[in-house]
């Protein structure tokens, strides 16, 4: 079982190699992800999705607690079916968002448009994820004037984000004899 709590290089670095050890278990069927993160980096995130995506075995994603930003992509790359959060989880979406000040005007151009292409892929993917139709997500934020939009695991489940309410047991694994930095 993984857990993601941030998404730093060090969260990133854990997750690859957790993520490795559980594929080449012939005694793991399925990679079982609990997510309880607040968020963080963009790229660390898109880094784990392409491995889930790439996963040679299901991948199980729950919620526990709550996924914000960041963690709302991962928990809807999971396995169509084996996406889950408990009753009283919390989620939010947002909008690609980071620090741009003390920017020269054309390092803010180069920031922006670099934005731009994440948040569209971001969409893009989750859109995917989630069965729905780009345009209907961007709508959706656009609707709300692009903020932070909170929702209920019944809400989450009706948009597509997880699959069902409800928590599932992970699959049983052997402990790990190695030690990770």
């Amino acid at each position: 079982m993984i857990w993601i709590i941030d998404f730093d290089e060090g969260s990133l670095k854990r997750f690859c190699t957790d993520f490795f050890r559980l594929e080449a278990d012939s005694n793991v069927s399925a990679i079982d992800i609990f997510i309880n993160s607040g968020g963080g980096e963009v790229s660390c995130m898109l880094g784990m999705r392409d491995l889930i995506k790439s996963a040679k075995k299901p991948v199980s994603t729950t919620i526990i607690g709550r996924a914000y930003s960041c963690a709302v992509p991962i928990a809807a790359s999971g396995t169509k079916g084996l996406r889950f959060a408990a009753p009283s989880a919390s989620v939010m979406m947002h909008e690609t968002s980071g620090q741009t000040f003390m920017l020269k005007n054309s390092e803010f151009m180069a920031t922006a448009e670099q934005f731009n292409k994440v948040n569209e892929l971001i969409l893009t993917n989750m859109s995917l994820d989630m069965g729905r139709d780009k345009n209907w997500l961007t709508e959706k934020f656009s609707s709300r004037k692009n903020t932070d939009w909170y929702m209920t695991a019944d809400e989450a489940k009706s948009i597509g984000i997880v699959d069902h309410v409800g928590l599932t047991r992970p699959t049983p694994v052997k402990p790990s004899k190695e030690i990770y930095d």
